[in-house]
């Protein structure tokens, strides 16, 4: 009844014309304006839905037809969300280098829980499919476990996927959040709190908040790797309540699902509008396992990876003994500038006398300016006298440099010579070959079969 009333009120606005030619249709009632007022429609059986404001059918047999779009392409804030995504930060996720911490209790809990995998150095991200990514990423879609349409192809992220990829166990949780509850703890953040600060205190509010530098070392250095690879923040010297419960699991050996927690962070991310773009290493992976070329956007170099220099920096803030050689060199920077600042110092203590004027061959002011001539004379000649000693040493090394050189050439040759059956007669051990009145080898030492020696082939 209220179709065939709307439809009794559509005035004509044009009417002339051939048949087929659409006509333009306008609704004067005012409880229709907040729709399209103005649809161009065809005649038939459309025209009366069409009046009311309804979108008119598009037909697939009509020029120009509409593509149908995938359902996870369809959401009409897909272009503003990608833009939105351009603008945001990104986390890059961090691994760990086991091998570095054998002292440490890392390497046990790793291999306890099963981490072998996870903390593993990720792959290099792709900012612009991890973009397309979150920005195609429905939040309701995703929390049901519908996959993402990213360049076309669809890419299943889910807390199942997430634990094979890192060949991590499943970890039976039950509120689905992946850190089971405890029920004498959590509900009172004073206990969380004591248990990870250094001094046991239980405070925490808004006036007194729980910070890393106040937390154990061990404590600390897990809060650091929490950050960037299992609840990625850029906030790190603030814990939050999230983050405590997860490392007081982890001092207490509590039950994780690394799968399920990771999941909630990518979808926390894409529901919001203030938060960095997350995982960017393990969505980059996913997109590359569905069939997507990744390589033409990777970053031009690897994740750092945390080591024992990082545990050792924990230590050191918390005055705990480093493990290993960490420091040398800084201690060593650190006792030369305090020495260095101590002799400024007792140079600044002493008086400081007026500045005199340069003196001739460093004679006293006030004196004769003859005995300074004098005096400059004499140094002058010194220092000169120091310079020609010198060059005669150079030069004197230099003649007996080249005297060795052809006595072994000399005596080179006439093994030669020796060894090719012709008679030598080596000089005697005290008789110098090139002493003055002969070269110490007599004529009658050689025969027909000597070899001529052409000093100039040397050359």
């Amino acid at each position: 009844m209220a179709a065939a009333q709307a439809a009794a009120k559509i005035q004509r606005t044009h009417c002339f014309g051939s048949p087929h030619r659409p006509l333009k249709w306008r609704v004067p009632d005012q409880r229709y304006a907040r729709r399209s007022l103005t649809q161009t429609v065809r005649f038939g059986p459309q025209m009366a839905r069409t009046a009311i404001g309804k979108r008119p059918r598009v037909s697939t047999s009509d020029k120009g037809k509409q593509k149908a779009l995938p359902k996870q392409a369809q959401h009409k804030d897909f272009k503003s969300r990608f833009s939105n995504f351009l603008r945001r930060p990104w986390i890059i996720e961090r691994g760990i280098d086991v091998e570095s911490l054998a002292q440490t209790p890392v390497p046990q809990m790793v291999t306890d829980r099963g981490w072998g995998g996870y903390v593993a150095r990720p792959p290099r991200p792709n900012r612009g499919i991890v973009t397309e990514y979150y920005a195609s990423a429905v939040p309701g879609r995703l929390l049901v476990g519908e996959p993402v349409l990213v360049q076309g192809v669809e890419v299943h992220i889910t807390p199942e996927a997430i634990n094979q990829y890192f060949d991590a166990p499943e970890v039976a949780i039950s509120n689905g959040r992946g850190i089971e509850y405890i029920a004498d703890l959590d509900p009172y953040r004073g206990r969380v709190a004591a248990g990870l600060r250094m001094d046991g205190q239980a405070e925490w509010g808004t006036l007194v908040k729980l910070y890393q530098r106040d937390t154990h070392a061990d404590v600390a250095f897990w809060n650091l790797f929490l950050t960037y690879s299992l609840m990625p923040s850029q906030h790190r010297s603030e814990i939050f309540y999230d983050q405590a419960r997860v490392l007081l699991r982890l001092r207490s050996g509590g039950p994780i699902n690394i799968g399920r927690v990771i999941f909630n962070a990518i979808q926390d991310a894409s529901a919001h509008d203030d938060q960095s773009m997350v995982f960017s290493c393990l969505i980059t992976a996913f997109c590359r396992q569905a069939g997507i070329d990744v390589s033409a956007g990777l970053e031009n170099h690897d994740p750092s990876m945390m080591n024992l220099t990082n545990w050792n920096q924990q230590l050191v803030l918390r005055g705990l003994p480093p493990i290993g050689n960490y420091g040398e060199r800084r201690r060593r920077r650190e006792e030369r500038e305090a020495r260095e600042a101590e002799a400024a110092a007792l140079l600044q203590d002493q008086p400081q006398e007026a500045p005199q004027a340069p003196q001739i061959g460093g004679a006293q002011p006030g004196g004769d300016p003859f005995t300074t001539l004098l005096q400059a004379m004499q140094t002058h000649m010194d220092l000169r006298f120091t310079q020609l000693e010198g060059r005669f040493d150079t030069r004197f090394d230099t003649i007996e440099a080249n005297i060795e050189e052809l006595r072994g050439m000399l005596t080179s040759r006439f093994s030669v010579a020796s060894r090719s059956g012709v008679p030598f007669q080596a000089p005697m051990p005290d008789q110098d070959p090139f002493a003055a009145g002969g070269s110490g080898i007599e004529p009658q030492d050689f025969d027909q079969r000597t070899p001529i020696v052409n000093f100039d082939d040397e050359q």
